[in-house]
């Protein structure tokens, strides 16, 4: 099993690619970034997505490294934990729905942390 190290933020930028990812065969990105971002996804077989709620949503960031792949995704198991002033429910619905485009097995119970008034 391959662990991508926590510390390290990947560089990916906007999708920019001429194809989209799901008419992409496995290592067919034209950006080294985007591939090398591929083969981390594609040997995992699992993830745990942690991510705080922005104005009742979840950061650009994670959309935008999910939607750089789509094979690579599909059939992934996939546990959400959200956190926020209010527990990050509805980036969590949101997210949810995302994920089940990508046609990941979210587990269907999910992780809402709700950070203390004075923490934020």
């Amino acid at each position: 099993m391959n662990i991508y190290p926590s510390s390290h933020v990947h560089p990916l930028g906007p999708v920019l690619e001429d194809t989209i990812a799901a008419m992409v065969t496995e290592g067919g990105y034209v950006d080294p970034a985007v591939g090398e971002w591929s083969a981390i996804v594609a040997g995992c077989d699992a993830f745990l997505i942690l991510t705080p709620q922005f104005n009742w949503g979840y950061p650009g960031d994670l959309k935008n490294a999910m939607d750089h792949l789509y094979g690579e995704w599909r059939g992934k198991v996939v546990m959400l934990v959200t956190y926020g002033g209010h527990g990050g429910s509805k980036c969590g619905t949101q997210l949810r729905q995302v994920l089940q485009g990508l046609k990941m097995r979210v587990v269907p119970e999910e992780v809402s942390i709700t950070l203390p008034e004075g923490y934020i």
